[in-house]
């Protein structure tokens, strides 16, 4: 009996270690893919190539929620906001080094977007990207028509977009919404109000009655899980919450989803009726979650459970109907979110190490090994095939970006260079990729990380009244753009270096 007990753990034990490769996530070491063709490396003849900026980043402050928080933030001094036990979200960073009025007027996109939009013209961007302002069009609660100012900025926005050739790419919510959204009503605020939806509903309704005509391509909500996460778990972000309760969480989810549903019905029902095209999306945020150590078993589970929660779990409930999230223990169905959707928006921010804690992997910890996981170009690769194999939908990469202060950014030119080659490398296996958009255009606010994050194509001087000066990487940009392609010379020439990781 004992020889027959012996064999039997032997078998599960050889069984479970073969298992392993098989299950859970992996952390691979390459950060290019390994394909070895030669170029040029052409793009499909109606590709779309992009940029964009969103409301709150470039605008004059609207009545917000994060314009409520900027305004608190800013009162407030160092020894209240790094006082022990205060949460992070009581400090963005370095907000106080600028002045007032570059607080409240960010890069002033109202007054210069006419001379933004004739510079993209010249960089060859077919399109751009911008977001509606909720708190801009219906500043009061209870408005039954969007302010008129705010429909002429709007229209003006557009028509000079349509004059450069530019095709508009829209977003209803892009992390801000209006501040008496958050007035509290029957004990609720904000997307948990009972009349929250309704109030969407009529924002909606206004900007599609106005707008539908001229925008093609519209996405409802930008990366609502981190939206949630920031906002609700580990409040760095309007509301500042952190909800101990895994069923509270999934109940925002679940209006977020309804509010993505709504919109989409909205749109539609009213391009329908004007005979015009209208394609909406999702946007998602794309990570790569892969296990700090390969050979912990519990690790890896973490990171693809962790994976389908920050990922899968929204798009899973558009194509069936259900809203099913294991990682909270919350399964609810969601009436009209069945295939409201016509393309895959996705935001690609690299890679996040995964750790599990012992006995519950959803305890478990995040961090970049180190600066370099933020730049993983193979893991945009590794989502984009994902995609395809679960959904099978046109995808239009939206936002792409990396900090780099220095006129030559040379950093952001091989970064761009590598991560289109990913792109290139899924469209060669029949992902149907529809765009690229180097995302933001300009210097912006970049919410928690404030002013200090130098992400855009264009370098905004916000201490001399705004100034614009276009970045070496808009040149490399043109040439990918006016080629539709990446030569064999600038993929040569963004590998150099990589044995040293990304020190380029």
């Amino acid at each position: 009996m004992i020889i027959l007990y012996t064999i039997i753990f032997l078998a599960i034990l050889i069984f479970a270690v073969l298992a392993i490769p098989l299950t859970g996530n992996r952390r691979h070491k390459q950060y290019i893919s390994n394909v070895r063709s030669c170029g040029p490396f052409s793009f499909p003849e109606s590709f779309l190539w992009g940029s964009g900026v969103s409301a709150h980043q470039v605008e004059a402050q609207q009545p917000s929620d994060w314009t409520d928080y900027e305004e608190w933030v800013s009162q407030m001094n160092y020894c209240e906001r790094y006082a022990p036990g205060h949460a992070m979200a009581k400090n963005i960073y370095r907000l106080s080094d600028y002045p007032k009025t570059v607080r409240r007027t960010k890069a002033a996109f109202e007054a210069n977007f006419k001379p933004d939009l004739s510079m993209a013209k010249d960089f060859q961007l077919n399109s751009f990207r911008f977001s509606f302002s909720w708190a801009r069009l219906f500043p009061k609660a209870n408005m039954s028509r969007p302010d008129q100012s705010a429909v002429n900025y709007y229209r003006s926005l557009i028509r000079a977009l349509k004059k450069n050739d530019i095709n508009p790419v829209a977003t209803l919510v892009f992390n801000e919404t209006p501040k008496w959204f958050w007035e509290e009503k029957r004990g609720k605020r904000g997307w948990e109000r009972d009349d929250a939806l309704g109030h969407f509903k009529t924002y909606v309704k206004a900007v599609a009655n106005l707008f539908i005509e001229d925008i093609h391509y519209w996405c409802t909500i930008n990366s609502p899980i981190s939206y949630v996460i920031n906002g609700y778990f580990e409040a760095i972000a309007p509301p500042l919450e952190q909800r101990q309760s895994e069923e509270m969480l999934a109940t925002i989810i679940s209006r977020l989803m309804k509010a993505h549903a709504l919109a989409y019905q909205i749109l539609k029902k009213k391009a329908i009726e004007k005979s015009k095209q209208c394609n909406i999306g999702l946007v998602i945020e794309g990570r790569c979650f892969e296990p700090v150590r390969n050979y912990i078993y519990a690790d890896r589970l973490a990171a693809q459970a962790i994976e389908q929660f920050y990922i899968w779990d929204f798009l899973d409930a558009l194509k069936r109907g259900r809203l099913k999230i294991d990682y909270l223990d919350y399964s609810e169905e969601i009436p009209g979110i069945i295939g409201s959707i016509d393309f895959v928006g996705m935001c690609y921010h690299g890679r996040t190490l995964v750790q599990s804690k012992p006995f519950n992997p959803k305890l478990a910890t995040f961090r970049p090994d180190e600066e370099g996981d933020l730049i993983y170009p193979h893991g945009l690769y590794k989502i984009l095939r994902k995609l395809k194999d679960r959904y099978d939908l046109p995808i239009i990469v939206l936002q792409s970006s990396i900090h780099d202060a220095e006129m030559t950014d040379l950093k952001r030119q091989k970064f761009m260079i590598t991560h289109l080659k990913e792109i290139w490398n899924a469209l060669s296996i029949g992902v149907n990729i529809q765009g690229y958009f180097y995302h933001p255009f300009l210097d912006s606010f970049e919410w928690a990380d404030g002013f200090e994050e130098k992400k855009g194509l264009v370098a905004v001087d916000f201490k001399r009244k705004n100034k614009r000066t276009p970045r070496k990487s808009t040149d490399l940009y043109t040439r990918i753009i006016n080629q539709n392609a990446i030569s064999n010379d600038q993929w040569i020439w963004a590998q150099e270096n990589d044995q040293n990781k990304w020190s380029i």
